[in-house]
C-alpha cells in the first residue's frame, strides 16, 4: 500500500529564480534609498543593521505615528468603547503625515515607501512570526491585530510594484529578497499550478492533540487547537531555489495576479481580499470550544470597520464517541444549556449562518469552510474555565446577543443547519455531493469521493478551487500528489482541475467554491 504523509513544510522550487540574500547583497550599491515594511517590525534591529553597514544619515519616519493612546482611541471607539481586544478597522489608506522628500539620505520605518525621490526595498515577514513575538512579550494584541497589519497591508499594497526589492526577513540577520519584476512573473507563474501554503497551529486552551498525534505539527506544544491551512490574512507560500528560500504572502499574489488567482469577478468585487477560508479546530483529546457567534455584515460594518459578515460551516473529519457540535438555540438564549447539541457525525456537515449560537464539543477535529473575517467570535460562554494566566478569557455578550438579534433567524435551529448531501454525479468508481449552500451565502461546500484508481475532472468556472483530503491517503491533482489532511488551492487559471486517486484506498476531498450566480 503507497502512503504519503502530511508536509508541514511546502515548498515551490523555481530552480532559475534569482533570490538576493543577506543584508550585504541586498545592500549593495545602494546610497539613497528607504527600507518600508509593517510596523510590527522590529525597527530597533533594523536601526541597528543599517549603521553597523555605515548607513548613519537615518531619517526615522516613525515619529510620524500616532501614539498608543490615539491608536487606542481610534479603534475603540462606538460600540467597542474601552474594549480591550476588538477593535474598528481605521479608515485610511495609509500611514498618514510622512513627507514625500527628506535631505538624509536613508529613511526607514513603516510608510517610508512615501518617499518619491528614491529607490524603495519593502520588508516583510509572517504574520504568524509578529503574532508570536507579540504574545512571547506579553503585548497586547488589539494594536497588532485592528490596526498594525491593516494599515501595513494597504502601504504594502500601495508600493510593492514599483520597490526595487521585496525582502522576507524571517531570519533577520540572513533575510531573502527578489526584485519586484521578478516577483511579478513570480506570482503568474504560481497561479498556473495547485499549490499549498505553509501550514501554521497555535495553542489554545481548548486544544487536542489531534495534529501532533497525526500530522507531527507541533510536537512540542502542550495542545494543537487552531490550524491555519488557509486562510489568505496570515498564510504564505515558501518559494526555492535550491539555494536560498522565502516567505510570500498570499496577498502579495493578489496584488500581481488576482485575476489568474482568484479569477476575474472575484478578484473585481473582493479587491484584494480572498473570500473563502479553511481551517482545523482541533479538540481531540482537548476540551469544548466557547460558545460564541460571529456578526454579520451589517454589523460587522457599522461596529468592526469590514465589508463582509462571517458565516461558517463546520465538515466533522473526526468525531469521538459521545462527542458534540452545539449548533442553535432551543428558543431564547439564556445561558449554554439553550444552545443545541447535536451528536456529531464524521461526514456531516453543520452550517452555521451568522448570529448562531456555535462551538465544537471535546474530542472533534473540525475542518472549517468559511467566510474570510476570522477575528471576530464573539464568547458567550466559556465554561467557567480559567485561562494560562488564572483568569477567564473574557466574554463578549453584549455585542454577540446584539448579533444574534440582528441575524435574520434569531440565531434559531432549524433543520437546514444539518443538511444532508445531494448527489451532483455519479459513476461506478466515483460520487460528487454538494454538502452544504444557503441562499445567502456566496460560497458552497462539495465533497468528491474516488475509489482507488478512479479519475474525475472539475471546470473552474473562472474562479478558484479550495480543496482538502479530509479520509483517505492522498490525491493527484493535476499531476501533484496532496496527502491526507492538506489544503491546495486550484486557482483559476488553471481551468480545469483533474483529480486522479493514485492510493490503494477511497479517498475523499471537500471542495470549497464560490456558487453559481454568487452576490455580494
Amino acid at each position: 500500500m503507497q502512503v504519503r504523509s502530511y508536509n508541514a513544510n511546502p515548498v515551490i522550487q523555481f530552480p532559475d529564480l534569482t533570490l538576493i540574500e543577506g543584508w550585504d547583497e541586498i545592500l549593495n550599491g545602494l546610497e539613497k534609498f528607504a527600507i518600508d515594511g509593517p510596523i510590527d517590525l522590529p525597527w530597533d534591529e533594523i536601526q541597528v543593521i543599517l549603521e553597523t553597514r555605515g548607513f548613519d544619515d537615518l531619517y526615522d519616519v516613525r515619529i510620524h505615528l500616532p501614539d498608543d493612546e490615539e491608536i487606542s482611541n481610534i479603534l475603540t471607539s462606538g460600540q467597542l468603547s474601552g474594549h480591550d481586544f476588538f477593535g474598528k478597522i481605521p479608515t485610511e489608506s495609509r500611514i498618514r503625515g510622512i513627507p514625500k522628500e527628506t535631505s538624509q539620505t536613508v529613511c526607514f520605518g513603516p510608510g517610508s515607501g512615501a518617499f518619491h525621490d528614491r529607490v524603495v526595498i519593502y520588508l516583510d515577514r509572517p504574520k504568524r512570526i509578529s503574532e508570536a513575538v507579540a504574545i512571547s512579550k506579553n503585548k497586547r494584541l488589539q494594536r497588532l491585530y485592528f490596526y498594525d497589519w491593516p494599515i501595513s497591508d494597504r502601504q504594502r499594497d500601495s508600493v510593492i510594484k514599483d520597490c526595487h526589492l521585496y525582502v522576507d526577513i524571517s531570519n533577520l540577520q540572513n533575510p531573502t529578497g527578489i526584485k519586484s519584476a521578478d516577483l511579478g512573473n513570480l506570482m503568474q507563474d504560481i497561479s498556473k499550478d495547485t499549490f499549498r501554503t505553509v501550514p501554521y497551529f497555535n495553542n489554545a486552551i481548548w486544544g487536542g492533540n489531534w495534529a501532533q498525534n497525526t500530522l507531527g505539527m507541533n510536537v512540542e506544544l502542550l495542545r494543537t487547537a487552531l490550524g491555519y491551512e488557509f486562510i489568505a490574512p496570515e498564510s504564505a507560500i515558501q518559494i526555492s531555489n535550491n539555494r536560498s528560500e522565502m516567505e510570500i504572502p498570499i496577498s502579495v499574489l493578489l496584488i500581481f495576479d488576482a485575476e489568474g488567482f482568484v479569477g476575474p469577478e472575484v478578484a473585481k468585487y473582493f479587491k484584494g481580499d480572498f473570500p473563502i477560508r479553511f481551517d482545523y479546530l482541533d479538540t481531540l483529546n482537548g476540551e469544548n470550544l466557547s460558545i460564541h457567534v460571529h456578526p454579520g455584515s451589517q454589523q460587522m460594518q457599522e461596529i468592526f470597520g469590514v465589508l463582509l459578515g462571517q458565516e461558517e460551516s463546520y465538515y466533522l473529519m473526526v468525531a469521538s464517541v459521545g462527542s458534540v457540535i452545539y449548533l442553535g438555540l432551543d428558543g431564547k438564549y439564556t445561558g449554554p444549556e439553550s444552545v443545541v447539541a447535536h451528536p456529531a457525525e464524521a461526514g456531516q456537515l453543520y452550517l452555521i449562518p451568522h448570529g448562531t449560537p456555535h462551538g465544537s464539543g471535546k474530542g472533534n477535529v473540525v475542518l472549517e469552510v468559511s467566510t474570510t473575517p476570522y477575528m471576530y467570535s464573539l464568547r458567550l460562554h466559556d465554561w467557567e474555565r480559567l485561562n494560562s494566566t488564572g483568569f477567564p478569557r473574557p466574554l463578549n455578550e453584549k455585542l454577540a446577543l446584539s448579533a444574534m438579534e440582528s441575524s435574520n433567524h434569531r440565531g434559531q435551529m432549524s433543520a437546514d443547519l444539518l443538511p444532508r448531501p445531494q448527489t451532483l454525479d455519479s459513476g461506478i468508481n466515483f460520487l460528487l455531493e454538494i454538502l452544504g449552500s444557503r441562499l445567502d451565502w456566496y460560497f458552497e461546500v462539495l465533497r468528491l469521493k474516488l475509489d482507488s484508481g478512479a479519475s474525475y475532472s472539475l471546470d473552474l468556472k473562472e474562479s478558484f478551487f479550495l480543496v482538502t483530503v479530509v479520509a483517505g491517503d492522498f490525491i493527484e491533482a493535476n499531476g501533484k500528489e496532496y496527502s491526507y489532511a492538506e489544503t491546495f488551492i486550484a486557482p483559476a487559471r488553471q481551468k480545469q482541475i483533474n483529480f486522479l486517486n493514485k492510493s490503494d484506498v477511497e479517498v475523499s476531498l471537500i471542495i470549497g467554491r464560490m456558487k453559481d450566480g454568487w452576490v455580494l
